[in-house]
């Protein structure tokens, strides 16, 4: 009998972890017998990953394919789980679409504050994040929010950025014009070309420009004067299936490796030039 009990001890602290990992993932429920999500993916060799284009330091695509922070966590994902990555564009307004209709296995690297809301029923694993900020030129001398009444600015389309912008209609209304643009890079291309006075944007692709023209750009403050003014955050999470409960497990398990080894932390220093991860 204790030597029962015992391996009945010793079975529970080995399934401890899949079954911690299972019940984390956001919006997860308890997979049924006919979920083969997990099993589909192995059978493929490949998980499907939808990956928005134009948006470093976290993903983009060019000749070469996928890059970014992003692509290089999932890459590694991949190999941790003994299958191939395959990175198909997904544009923010068109991911739970593409999901939905099975031309992706899950979206990755998505803000959950613009896809997500309390009626949705996919499973999230939340793991970075970021805050939405102003970027303008350093040679315009705009120092505060209010330097920009009667100026252009632009924004990205869906972005929790544009939405606290349509939210905060003195502020909106107090400039010349408020102009959208599909991906970071070509708002980033409309601030450089004189169209607008400044670029809502994530604080990640901010802090990039920064960082690689620290004489060009400028992040508006807060007003302290020692810190970014954050207009909204954004968390960042891979996002699955509500069926999907097996594979989301896997995904979630295999971050949380990678992110109690260091490797993660790895890339975002490398890729953000911090440590932006966040716990679920």
């Amino acid at each position: 009998m204790k030597k029962t009990a015992k391996l009945l001890g010793l079975a529970f602290l080995l399934l401890f972890p899949v079954l911690l990992a299972a019940c984390s993932v956001s919006g997860a429920s308890s997979s049924s017998d006919t979920d083969s999500s997990w099993q589909d993916v192995q059978s493929a060799g490949k998980l499907v990953i939808g990956l928005e284009d134009g948006f470093l330091p976290v993903s983009d695509f060019d000749a070469d394919g996928a890059r970014g922070f992003a692509a290089e966590s999932a890459l590694e994902l991949c190999r941790r789980l003994g299958v191939e990555a395959e990175f198909v564009e997904t544009a923010p307004e068109d991911a739970l679409t593409m999901l939905a209709d099975g031309e992706i296995d899950c979206v990755w690297a998505g803000s959950k504050t613009v896809l997500l809301d309390d009626s949705s029923d996919e499973l999230s694993y939340t793991y970075f994040q970021g805050d939405q900020v102003i970027l303008c030129l350093a040679s315009a001398e705009i120092r505060n929010i209010a330097d920009l009444q009667g100026l252009a600015v632009g924004v990205k389309t869906g972005s929790s950025g544009q939405k606290e912008l349509e939210a905060s209609t003195a502020f909106r209304d107090s400039l010349s014009a408020v102009t959208e643009y599909p991906d970071t890079q070509s708002l980033k291309a409309a601030l450089d070309a004189g169209e607008i006075s400044a670029a809502v944007m994530e604080d990640l692709s901010a802090a990039l420009c920064c960082r690689e023209s620290p004489d060009v750009y400028a992040i508006l403050s807060d007003d302290t004067g020692t810190a970014p003014m954050a207009l909204a955050h954004d968390d960042y999470c891979t996002i699955f299936r509500s069926g999907d409960a097996s594979l989301a497990a896997q995904v979630e398990s295999a971050l949380g490796g990678m992110i109690a080894d260091g490797t993660l932390t790895v890339y975002s220093e490398k890729w953000f030039g911090s440590d932006r991860l966040t716990a679920q």
